[in-house]
């Protein structure tokens, strides 16, 4: 894998000498870099006010977001074994807009509820905790069950 020389990488791309396997690998460490990186912002001071929630959160986040790629790419394997980059990202789309809506929905929900009750706080609580963590495995479950359709034509 190439983690610098971008030009070798896309001379081998272009001369498509990348396998597929190695196009996951890609996959797979894109993200947990990009994870990280925001995740890291609560290490580094960039989110002043987080408290074990988020702490817990970004430990969480980032083993959801390893996991879901490799749930979603065995799956993929199943079937046909064919185009998973172009799948996960193409199938990616509308299912983050869906749950982004469901997120929104969500908090729309849970301010004047929560509110209204008392547990609704400026800073992450145990509720923010379940609800984000939901999501996310959403996210991959959705992702997992339209790749493995497409993968074994059964849509």
């Amino acid at each position: 894998m190439y983690f610098w020389n971008v030009k070798a990488l896309a001379e081998e791309l272009m001369q498509k000498k990348i396998t597929p396997q190695k196009k996951m690998q890609y996959l797979l460490a894109f993200i947990l870099v990009e994870t990280i990186s925001v995740e890291l912002s609560y290490w580094l001071g960039i989110y002043s006010k987080a408290n074990i929630y988020d702490v817990l959160y970004s430990f969480f986040s980032i083993a959801i977001n390893f996991l879901g790629v490799i749930f979603c790419y065995k799956a993929n394997k199943r079937g046909d074994n064919q185009d998973f980059i172009e799948r996960f990202v193409c199938i990616g789309l509308p299912i983050s807009i869906r749950i982004l809506f469901l997120g929104i929905v969500m908090v729309g929900l849970y301010i004047p509820i929560g509110g209204y009750f008392g547990f609704y706080t400026d800073s992450t609580n145990i509720i923010d905790f379940i609800i984000c963590i939901l999501l996310e495995v959403l996210y991959y479950a959705r992702m997992r069950s339209y790749i493995l359709k497409i993968s074994t034509h059964s849509i």
